[in-house]
């Protein structure tokens, strides 16, 4: 699983998010291992500050290629917000530039959250695949 997430968030809200998502594997699948879950976090792979390092600027569509690449030999995408209204991930262009990549390529991209939504307004649970 490829993680997309917003460098703003807090610990808490991330292991929050990623706490709730195991939870719901488990619901969904009995049998499901998280040993068997392997997941690329950018946080600790990749820097997005070094695409202009060294003068050399990449297109829109370069980085679409390249990250789309990436993101088909992973095959499915988390993305961890904070919350549906005002979230700080939809207002990092970064991170909707990756929603938008992976979409591009069908991927298959699951929310999470750190919390209970209200399900009366919203008719979900708390993790949405799309």
């Amino acid at each position: 699983h490829f993680l997309s997430w917003s460098w703003s968030l807090d610990l808490k809200t991330v292991l929050k998010c990623i706490q709730r998502w195991v939870c719901e594997q488990r619901k969904a699948n009995p049998s499901f291992q998280l040993t068997s879950v392997f997941m690329w976090w950018c946080f600790f792979s990749n820097n997005q500050y070094r695409v202009l390092e060294g003068g050399d600027q990449q297109s829109t569509a370069e980085l679409a290629k390249v990250f789309g690449g990436r993101l088909q030999g992973i095959g499915k995408m988390l993305i961890m917000m904070d919350s549906i209204s005002n979230s700080k991930y939809l207002q990092r262009t970064w991170c909707i530039f990756e929603c938008f990549v992976a979409t591009s390529n069908d991927i298959a991209v699951t929310m999470l959250l750190p919390h209970d939504l209200d399900q009366d307004a919203l008719g979900h649970s708390e993790v949405f695949d799309l």
